[in-house]
């Protein structure tokens, strides 16, 4: 398992490095380029041979845990962008989306 708290990433960082599953910080990604998050997918999925991928740090983290999730609101992030391009991505390179359930202890 791979943990990336963030929407980055650093060329060829992980070069060498395998994980069967990526815990894919999103939190802003929907607002970064095409080009950009087409390399990002690449640096840290497709590099690692990841077959799932459980996007993170994409909700509203200032809102109560016992409400609903929301993602951040549209001036800080665009979240159907992003979760457009992960599905259209896993799709070709067969990999699985899952998000995580809240509170919930899963195998992921």
């Amino acid at each position: 398992m791979l943990v990336l708290g963030s929407a980055g990433f650093v060329p060829g960082a992980l070069e060498g490095r395998r994980a069967g599953t990526v815990f894919l910080g999103v939190g802003t990604a929907g607002k970064q380029t095409p080009e950009y998050l087409s390399q990002w997918w690449d640096e840290n999925v497709k590099r690692v041979g990841a077959k799932r991928v459980i996007p993170i740090h994409w909700d509203d983290f200032g809102e109560p845990l016992d409400t609903p999730l929301v993602a951040f609101p549209y001036l800080i992030d665009d979240l159907s962008v992003t979760m457009k391009h992960l599905t259209a991505w896993a799709a070709r390179d067969g990999v699985e989306i899952k998000l995580p359930p809240l509170l919930t202890p899963f195998a992921p």
